[in-house]
């Protein structure tokens, strides 16, 4: 049971929740940078894609058996129904787990009634979740709101064995891990003022063609005749029609050319930067980010690079997963797995090449082929294949 408990606010406290340059951009771009404005960004690109990619993995769940070998076990009840609500399912709740570990750099889970062994869970926001660690055990102080300052005075306490904890990266000596919209907050403060600016650009710019200039010895003309000048130049040689027109200026007046070229006007280079700013920290390869990048378009490179994909994005994140769930697993020796492969699955020619030297090998039995392709078992098919290892 969650007992009610207050605190006294630090400097230090308000200092590090932003509260200090409420009414300021918290960037040097001057532009304040929110969970909320962080998923419309770059970065945001990479946490949907690494949610979406994650939360769709296929989860199984094994025991290790003393022979060494593992055996798949029913899925407990929090898979099946991970809250109180029916119909949510296991992908929304993995979901708000990553949305949360990939901006805040921790997920809190509350288990109901607990998490030794839990029948709903409910994933917390992190941003009202602060951590007292004493005597070896962690306590979760959970407030009502998300503002640091109600935060700081005063929440329920929850024990670790009501909440469950999974940081990513974590300094020596600490509990809760980095934040990652810290981490994220110049480049993004940089891109969304860039994008505030492009769109102020387009809405309230105003950019003229050219300027017909009149030499200071003609001496000055009067409005009349300016507007004259200016609609009889207008006439003769603005529309399709009559571009290229020979154009005749007397008087000594002269046109000069005042159009932002689109080199000029582009933030390409901007954008460039900052998707692979973002693609840097989440070790997102870029061209899934849509990213032009020379050297990204070759199918060899992007083949290689979706690999690298799973195994310096996909993989450190799902083995965090695993451990934490793992743990709510009724029973010894039993763990979960997300069946990563499915990432890396190649056209249907490719995936019978490798089932056909997998079982040659005897590596694969025809029951796990057939089973890694989502098809029936084949009652005659059992144990592995009597074929001659040539």
């Amino acid at each position: 049971t969650a007992r009610l408990i207050q605190r006294a606010l630090t400097p230090t406290q308000i200092y590090g929740s932003g509260l200090d340059d409420y009414f300021a951009g918290n960037t040097p771009a001057g532009v304040q940078v929110t969970i909320d404005s962080v998923m419309r960004a770059a970065s945001g690109a990479c946490i949907r894609l690494l949610s979406d990619d994650i939360s769709t993995l296929p989860l199984d769940f094994f025991r290790k058996m003393p022979t060494g070998d593992s055996e798949p076990i029913p899925a407990p009840d929090w898979y099946l129904y991970p809250t109180t609500r029916r119909w949510d399912t296991w992908p929304h709740h993995i979901s708000q787990v990553l949305v949360s570990l990939l901006t805040d750099g921790n997920a809190f889970v509350e288990g109901l009634p607990n998490m030794v062994d839990p029948q709903h869970m409910t994933v917390l926001d992190p941003a009202r979740v602060s951590i007292r660690h004493e005597n070896g055990r962690s306590t979760y102080v959970v407030s009502s709101s998300a503002n640091a300052l109600i935060n700081a005075i005063g929440g329920a306490e929850y024990s670790d064995a009501e909440v469950m904890h999974i940081p990513w990266i974590t300094l020596p000596g600490k509990i809760r891990g980095l934040s990652i919209l810290e981490a994220t907050k110049d480049s993004t403060g940089l891109e969304l003022a860039a994008r505030e600016w492009a769109s102020r650009f387009f809405s309230n710019g105003a950019t003229l063609g050219g300027i017909i200039e009149i030499p200071r010895e003609a001496g000055a003309i009067s409005k009349e005749s300016a507007e004259a000048l200016r609609d009889q130049f207008t006439n003769r040689h603005q529309g399709k029609r009559k571009a290229f027109a020979l154009g005749v200026l007397t008087g000594g007046a002269r046109w000069v050319q005042n159009t932002v070229t689109p080199e000029d006007a582009s933030l390409a280079p901007l954008w460039r930067h900052v998707i692979e700013e973002a693609a840097r920290l989440y070790h997102v390869p870029p061209h899934l980010l849509a990213s032009q990048e020379t050297g990204g378009q070759a199918y060899a490179s992007v083949e290689h690079r979706s690999i690298e994909y799973v195994q310096h994005a996909i993989v450190p994140i799902v083995t965090r997963l695993e451990a934490a769930y793992s743990r709510l697993i009724p029973g010894e020796d039993t763990y979960v797995r997300f069946n990563v492969s499915a990432l890396l699955r190649g056209d249907t020619k490719t995936r019978a090449e490798a089932y056909s030297i997998l079982l040659q090998n005897r590596i694969l039995r025809p029951e796990e082929a057939r089973a890694l392709e989502d098809l029936r078992p084949d009652p005659n098919l059992k144990g592995y294949l009597q074929t001659p290892n040539n």
